[in-house]
């Protein structure tokens, strides 16, 4: 049996700088933290000619037999794990079970942390030993060419490399550097900060294809947006250096308005969030909103401070890995 599982990330600033339709041109940045929730990958031989994928998140099922043809039930996840499947050559009968610690369709990276995570199980069985870089790119390679998504890459980066880190994207590359922050406020914005899960999904492909196809344009209301959430990034990660936490909260909050300003996130479940977080500021905590993804807040630090019942306390977590058990 192997066991393998990559962490979920949150990002703190320039979301959306990491589409390839903009970095290629203007170069992009983006600051992340990977958290202590997990998407796990199982894997266990089979006793028959099947591969058998089983997703714990969709209640759905793949099964390939080399005698009929594929069954399944299932979603993008599961053709995911076939393709990945195919692309390692792995030819051999096993069984795949899948699950997260998260709900799907939250804002925290999961299907990309999913593709990381297959990528490490399959060149494991299979004799590969690839490089934290190497499996980000993978994960990237088969999720935009053989499944046609329209994403970004800094999700594949942050559950391959783990921890909070500031990765800088480009035609050349992707250069990766650890936030240079003392261990000290590390604790302290651990203490401070609050993921809200506000009960609301959806698709990410939806928004990235409207996003990206407006990034292709060399000027415009997009693309001047995404100027200044790169700039808000590069301030983000200077106030967290500098351990000016009450600023990084308030930069939060700035990328997450200056997204809804400029039409980056629109919908009916983006204005839900912001009436929860209207309420939320009005319960004393001083608001910082994820930019673009799910809400979350850096919270005051006041002793006696309580966070509210549908908050989570989050804490910095390790890269992919996999092991056998």
């Amino acid at each position: 049996m192997l066991i393998a599982r990559s962490p979920v990330r949150i990002s703190f600033g320039g979301g959306g700088t990491d589409l390839a339709a903009y970095y290629e041109r203007f170069g992009g940045m983006v600051v992340s933290a990977t958290i202590n929730k997990y998407i796990y990958g199982i894997v266990s031989k089979n006793f028959d000619t099947t591969f058998q994928v089983i997703s714990a998140d969709y209640r759905s099922i793949l099964n390939v037999s080399a005698e009929g043809p594929a069954y399944t039930n299932g979603s993008l996840e599961l053709k995911l794990c076939q393709v990945l499947y195919e692309h390692f050559q792995v030819h051999m009968p096993i069984n795949v079970f899948i699950a997260s610690e998260v709900p799907p369709g939250t804002g925290l990276g999961s299907s990309s942390t999913l593709s990381v995570t297959l990528c490490n199980v399959f060149s494991t069985l299979t004799g590969q030993t690839m490089s934290r870089p190497q499996l980000a790119e993978a994960a990237y390679e088969i999720e935009t060419r053989r499944m046609e998504a329209p994403i970004g890459k800094q999700d594949q980066y942050a559950a391959a490399f783990g921890g909070l880190n500031c990765f800088e994207f480009s035609g050349d590359g992707v250069r990766v550097s650890a936030l240079d922050m003392s261990t000290a406020t590390i604790r302290a914005l651990e203490r401070r900060l609050m993921l809200f899960y506000t009960g609301a999904t959806r698709q990410a492909r939806e928004i990235l294809q409207e996003q990206r196809a407006s990034s292709e344009h060399t000027a415009g209301r997009t693309v001047e947006a995404l100027h200044r959430i790169k700039s808000l990034g590069w301030q983000t990660k200077d106030a967290l250096e500098a351990g000016r936490l009450d600023d990084f909260g308030a930069l939060l909050d700035e990328s997450w308005q200056q997204l809804h300003r400029r039409g980056l996130r629109r919908g009916a479940r983006q204005r839900r969030a912001r009436r929860q977080d209207h309420r939320r500021r009005r319960r004393g905590l001083p608001d910082a909103v994820l930019p673009g993804r799910s809400p979350a807040r850096c919270a005051d630090g006041a002793a006696g401070a309580r966070a509210p019942a549908d908050a989570l306390r989050v804490r910095v977590r390790g890269h992919a890995c996999a092991a056998p058990h």
